[in-house]
Formats: structure tokens, sequence, C-alpha cells
């Protein structure tokens, strides 16, 4: 089923579970997001919360700082969307307002996915086209001195010979965290 989060076209206590993978932090009130999906929850039925970066990745091994500069532009960048709090902070924040819509038994798990050379077609892919070309790429620009962009360039763009991705001792890190509860009897 696909439709608004925040205002779910079901029953009260239809479902055994609910899965909210990389979108808790878009709402605007996320607090009234999980109550939504607990009013959808039958009691004793699983809410999983799955969010990525919770903690930073690693994509650019050897290079923390200018990851770090494309991480503070990648906020500025969604900042409009954003908000006050970035994406970020909002995943963060991701226990708290589940706390605040009233559970308070929940699991906090995160695990790293670790890829390193020689990478598989749908990693290289993956790694290129979303990370490197859309989220690092022309959009954050405006928000890196000529320095940055320039280092971007020469590690991320596939046609330079000294892309990180050509590297046979190329590897990165990718957190996403699970947060699990129970809608209580």
């Amino acid at each position: 089923m696909q439709g608004d989060g925040a205002a779910i076209a079901a029953a009260d206590t239809t479902f055994d579970w609910v899965w909210c993978a990389d979108t808790l932090h878009h709402f605007d009130d996320p607090v009234a997001a999980v109550r939504e999906f607990l009013r959808v929850l039958r009691p004793g039925g699983g809410l999983y919360v799955k969010e990525s970066q919770v903690l930073p990745a690693l994509f650019l091994p050897g290079y923390p700082e200018l990851e770090r500069q494309l991480q503070r532009a990648e906020v500025q960048f969604h900042q409009p969307e954003a908000g006050p709090r970035s994406f970020q902070e909002r995943r963060q924040r991701t226990l708290e307002a589940m706390h605040a819509a009233g559970l308070t038994a929940v699991q906090v798990r995160t695990y790293l996915v670790q890829r390193q050379a020689p990478l598989d077609a749908a990693t290289r892919a993956y790694l290129q086209e979303v990370v490197f070309a859309r989220n690092w790429g022309p959009r954050l620009r405006g928000f890196l001195d000529a320095e940055a962009w320039a280092q971007r360039t020469v590690l991320c763009d596939p046609a330079s010979p000294q892309a990180l991705l050509h590297r046979p001792d190329y590897y990165c890190i990718y957190p996403f965290t699970l947060f699990v509860a129970t809608r209580p009897r």
C-alpha cells in the first residue's frame, strides 16, 4: 500500500506491521507521522523505521576534510526543504520522535554496509550515479569553493584517471539505523 504517511487511508488497527524507510526525516511533523503509524497498527504490531546515515557514511576514504565539506554542502542544499533542522539532525532525532509519540520501548540498531574493490556493477553504478553524480554533483557546486570542487571532480568523475572508483584499494562504509517498536496492547 502506498499513500500519504501522515494520513494513511486505512482503518484503525489494520496492519500487523508498518515499515517506514528513509522518509520519516522528510515529514514536517515526525511525531504526528509516528502517531499515524501507530493508529493503523494492531496492538502488538511492529513499527520499523529505517533511516540511512544517522551516522555519516564514508565514501571518500583518505579524504575526510573533503567529505565533510561535501556533507556540509548537502545540508546547505537541502536547507530550504529541511528548514531549521537538517535532514541529518532529523534522522538523529528519530528516537526522540518515537518517544514523543508515546513509544517507550524502542530498540535501536545500526548496521554497516561495507563494499570494497573490485566493486560489482550495481555497487559501482550506485556510487557513481547516486552518490557522486547526483548527491555530490553540480547541484552542490555553488556551496563549495573552487579548490574543493576541483578535488571532488578529480576523485569522483569517472573520466578522471585519479577517480576513486578506479582504485584497487577503494572501499566505502554506509550505515543505516533501524528503530523498532511494538504498539502497546
